[in-house]
């Protein structure tokens, strides 16, 4: 029986590791599941690459930044977040979180997408790995709501 459990464990990992996306080790020892991260959503990049380039022009971003993987996917938990930001060995990961019964104005995604972008921007360019909502963020989120109107939130 033992011997049937560890055999049925292995064909599992290989099947994941086979025919699933690899598993992504975060920093903080977080793992995101196998089946989490989605195709890369071609819309959400494209949206993405045209607010970086505003912000580097207008001079909020210091540099452009990358991300390893930008999509949307569906909420966790009743109480997810509206966006992640995650900081991975890869790069940073850039996921929306919205369930089919919520409706998202063009700014609402617009802020939600921006609020994670600077999450990004703190990690990769300010070396500011915690993600948090501190100084560097509430900097950042000002400048752009003041040239803007975005309304980035905070918290």
């Amino acid at each position: 029986m033992k011997r049937i459990f560890l055999i049925s464990i292995f064909l599992f990992i290989l099947c994941q590791n086979i025919f699933c996306q690899r598993q992504i080790t975060m920093k903080s020892n977080f793992l995101i599941p196998y089946d989490f991260i989605l195709i890369d959503s071609q819309d959400v990049r494209k949206d993405f690459n045209f607010y970086n380039s505003l912000f580097v022009k207008d001079g909020i971003f210091s540099k452009p930044i990358e991300i390893a993987y930008i999509g949307w996917h569906k909420p966790i938990t009743a109480n997810s977040a509206a966006g992640i930001c995650y900081n991975t060995e890869y790069g940073n990961i850039i996921v929306l979180l919205k369930s089919n019964n919520q409706y998202w104005d063009e700014a609402t995604y617009r802020r939600v997408l921006v609020h994670e972008m600077i999450h990004a921007y703190q990690n990769q360019v300010l070396n500011d790995p915690s993600l948090a909502h501190n100084d560097n963020f509430k900097r950042i989120s000002k400048m752009i709501n003041l040239k803007y109107h975005y309304n980035i939130q905070n918290n």
